[in-house]
């Protein structure tokens, strides 16, 4: 199975999302993108890495992708994570929508609850994968 996490800028939500999912499953692929990438701040922020690093995830790539048709076409499952894109792009049969919030990078104690909520789902996600 080829799993395709999306959010915003792909620099938190997706980019979590792929980290634990690579972290808890060997079996499947994984990749995350984002639909618009924000060059000023195309990182994944600090304080987003540390409560990865807590759950002891430490190969981070922190290069943001933007989403191409090639991503759309390759993946058999796409996970929308962000509370703020328009599903509507994106082809219904194959399309599940989680709608995270996001949270300023500064904001440790927010980053830790979504991070949270999206390594549940991502459990989830997994189980019902096999």
């Amino acid at each position: 199975m080829k799993i395709l996490f999306v959010c915003a800028h792909n620099r938190f939500r997706s980019k979590v999302a792929e980290f634990i999912f690579k972290k808890l499953d060997k079996k499947d692929e994984v990749k995350s993108a984002g639909i618009q990438l924000d060059f000023s701040r195309p990182y994944v922020a600090e304080n987003v890495k540390i409560a990865l690093k807590k759950r002891e995830i430490f190969e981070i790539d922190e290069k943001a992708r933007e989403i191409n048709i090639y991503d759309l076409e390759w993946a058999d499952r796409i996970i929308i994570i962000a509370d703020n894109i328009n599903e509507e792009i994106f082809p219904r049969e194959k399309t599940e929508i989680w709608k995270i919030g996001d949270a300023d990078e500064k904001d440790m104690e927010k980053i830790e609850k979504i991070v949270s909520e999206i390594e549940e789902k991502v459990k989830k996600l997994i189980e019902g994968l096999h």
